[in-house]
């Protein structure tokens, strides 16, 4: 729309979206992080949390934790964690493995069986200490 494409701040359409209005990254990041139940990585602490912004619904599902490195190649084994979470809080699921190099790391959150999980990806530099 002409409101759209004329806004005051540009970076506000330009983080969310490209000249030819073709939704990026950012966009499907927003998504995610708004919806009421989603797994994240803290940078600092390393650790997996997830969040249920829901004020009166529960989270009891599983999550799923997958490194991989640059090369496509896992780099370890998937682990799977356990999900019970009240309403409007965060829960902690434990700590991030240490690889030593640059990965990607995939955080999953599957609420029902058979649901399609909804990953969020992240990459995770190596510590100075690593």
């Amino acid at each position: 729309s002409v409101v759209f494409l004329a806004l005051e701040w540009p970076s506000l359409r330009g983080f969310l979206y490209d000249w030819y209005l073709h939704p990026t990254g950012g966009f499907y990041g927003v998504r995610e992080a708004t919806r009421s139940g989603h797994a994240q990585l803290d940078f600092r602490t390393r650790r997996i949390h997830v969040v249920n912004r829901a004020l009166g619904r529960r989270i009891q599902a599983s999550a799923r934790a997958e490194a991989f490195f640059l090369n496509g190649s896992r780099a370890g084994p998937a682990r799977l964690f356990p999900v019970d979470v009240p309403g409007n809080s965060v829960g902690e699921l434990g700590q991030e493995p240490r690889h030593g190099s640059l990965t990607i790391l995939r955080l999953s959150l599957v609420e029902r069986p058979r649901a399609s999980p909804r990953p969020s990806e992240y990459l995770v530099p190596a510590l100075p200490s690593d």
